[in-house]
């Protein structure tokens, strides 16, 4: 058996731990050991905290990218009104410094 490398992706260890855990589970013979059952216990615990830290990392990856979406959003927002309040147009201008009345 070949020795684990330290420079493997998180999402290969928790592949890794999957596939060790099915084939102990489909071995009735291995479960009979309890040194291994209870190592085998212990490694769905740690697969199971590897997997939802993994999807944790990518929902937190989606909401940063949603962020910057929202950030840019309103940044233009921002260039749009600061325009309406240099506006040449009077009736525009009002508009502009009343909806700015409202919001404070």
């Amino acid at each position: 058996m070949n020795k684990l490398k330290t420079a493997i992706r998180n999402a290969e260890v928790d592949g890794l731990s999957d596939s060790i855990i099915r084939n102990f589970k489909a071995d009735e013979k291995a479960q009979t050991d309890s040194f291994l059952k209870s190592a085998l216990e212990e490694l769905e615990t740690l697969s199971a905290q590897i997997t939802t830290a993994i999807l944790q990392d990518k929902t937190l990856s989606t909401l940063d990218s949603a962020d910057s979406v929202r950030d840019e959003a309103v940044k233009t927002l921002g260039t749009v009104l600061a325009a309406y309040a240099v506006f040449p147009i009077a009736s525009k201008k009002r508009t502009f410094c009343a909806s700015q009345s409202n919001l404070r």
